[in-house]
């Protein structure tokens, strides 16, 4: 989220919209992208949950793309949310591991620890995970056999 101090020093915060995007990817043996899925979201929105009309024109104009767009209302929670689980699947970088071997070898309480933690940054923040977010987080994040 500091990210967003920078733009706002360089463009004004006013000019400076909120989002995220959602796609499942890996690289290949011979460094290629693969999309893995058929996930593929934009989600933006200004930062005061206003729908402005710069908003609703970018909005208008993602139409028909091939992906989907969402303009959201509250997208400074979108962004929160999803850094949360970002951070939180973090662990399979720190064991070089997916989550089905971390929950094999017995790291399934250090992925929750993990997670709790980025939770309590959020939260700390004015921006707590809701209680559906968190469990789907959670399973996501402890699945036995999940590659």
């Amino acid at each position: 989220m500091k990210h967003l101090d920078t733009l706002d020093t360089r463009f004004g915060a006013d000019a400076v919209l909120g989002g995220l995007c959602l796609i499942s990817t890996a690289l290949d043996k011979d460094g290629r992208i693969l999309h893995l899925n058929n996930t593929h979201g934009l989600t933006f929105g200004e930062r005061n949950g206003q729908r402005s009309q710069r908003a609703q024109a970018i909005f208008a104009q993602m139409t028909g793309a091939p992906f989907d767009a969402r303009l959201s209302d509250n997208i400074l929670q979108s962004m929160w949310r999803s850094g949360i689980h970002r951070r939180g699947g973090g662990i399979t970088c720190l064991m070089r591991a997916t989550v089905g071997d971390i929950h094999a070898a017995g790291g399934t309480d250090s992925a929750r620890q993990i997670y709790e933690e980025c939770a309590q940054i959020a939260a700390d923040a004015g921006f707590p995970p809701g209680v559906p977010t968190r469990q789907v987080s959670l399973t996501s994040l402890t699945t036995a056999g999940s590659p």
